[in-house]
Formats: C-alpha cells, structure tokens, sequence
C-alpha cells in the first residue's frame, strides 16, 4: 500500500511539473499576437481583407491579429460567415507577408 502511495505521488508530482513548464508556452502564444503593426512588410488591411473575402466570401470580419515575427509571423482572422441570426464564428491564418 505504502509503494503504491509513493508512486502515485511521485507521479502526480511529475504530472504538476510538466503542466506548470507547458503552461507558461501557451500563455507566451496568446500574448504573441497584436491588434496593431506597421505596414513595413507586412499586408495592409486591404490585403487581408480580400484574402477573407477569397476564402469566406461575404463574411465579417471582427478582428485581425499580427502574431509571430520574421518569416514566421502570421495574421490571425476572427470573422464571421451566414447571416439571419444563424452566424458561424471563423479563424483563419493568413501569411503577414
């Protein structure tokens, strides 16, 4: 009973230790992303704003996001699509460059 007890606790210790190391990562992802940038090498507005409507069609857009840097970053896109009450939330990634 005893070694079944250390056990346990010695695995919900190792369980806890990862969970808190993870945590912080997709904490640092979340925070990555801005509702602001230059136009210095990045897509303007209207870019993205027709790479939506070549995707989507006639959707809403409701929110852009520049996340990432360099050769990595990206935009993420909240928009909306249908209509009449019946709106389905979309998120898309489009290339920043």
């Amino acid at each position: 009973m005893n070694t079944l007890l250390t056990r346990l606790r010695g695995s919900i210790w190792i369980i806890t230790l990862l969970i808190g190391l993870v945590a912080p990562f997709s904490l640092a992802d979340a925070q990555a992303c801005t509702s602001s940038w230059s136009k210095s090498g990045y897509k303007s507005y209207s870019q993205i704003k027709r790479e939506v409507r070549a995707r989507l069609g006639n959707a809403r857009i409701v929110r852009v996001e520049l996340c990432g840097s360099g050769a990595s970053a990206y935009f993420r896109v909240i928009a909306l699509t249908g209509g009449d009450g019946s709106a389905t939330r979309r998120e898309l990634r489009i290339s920043a460059r």
